[in-house]
């Protein structure tokens, strides 16, 4: 039976924080290869979403490590709670799926996916208990909705905005 987020412990929401951080990690790595050829400003920020992915979820680690010790114990992924927003990414596509996919297709995924951490950590920032983790949920909140307006498309279907990219 599913349960409600408010009723999550600490550890499980850190959990869950985590597992959205390496799912969106993981979907970025394999979109910035799928656009290496394709489109070298998808490429940019497909590898920058990523990059900055491993960042939020080094600074859960972190947290979880000052927190509960070196060692994860929670067991618990978004389908034991009720009415979790989507948040983990596209983690039901393989990566021939991911290939198929046009730009207009690939940033409305990445849109559903930073929309759904923003909602999580949103959530997730109403319901800590512990001051630290409030904080840092608000922040990567803050992060997540920066992403989504790094993955704005305007009326051409290009990039609102072009992507840092090397210096």
């Amino acid at each position: 039976m599913a349960r409600s987020f408010e009723s999550l412990t600490s550890a499980e929401v850190l959990t869950l924080a985590i597992d959205v951080e390496r799912i969106n990690a993981g979907t970025y790595r394999k979109l910035a290869r799928i656009f290496k050829k394709r489109d070298r400003n998808l490429n940019v920020l497909f590898t920058e979403l990523y990059e900055e992915e491993l960042d939020h979820m080094d600074q859960l680690e972190a947290l979880w490590s000052m927190r509960f010790g070196e060692r994860r114990k929670a067991r618990i992924v978004a389908r034991d709670i009720d009415a979790l927003a989507e948040t983990v990414g596209p983690n039901s596509l393989d990566f021939t799926t991911l290939r198929e996919l046009d730009t207009r297709k690939a940033m409305a995924l990445t849109k559903a996916a930073e929309q759904g951490a923003v909602d999580f950590y949103s959530r997730a920032a109403q319901v800590a208990r512990d001051a630290k983790m409030k904080s840092l949920f608000t922040v990567l909140a803050e992060a997540e909705q920066e992403h989504l307006k790094q993955v704005a498309l305007d009326d051409e279907g290009t990039l609102a905005a072009s992507p840092k990219g090397p210096t």
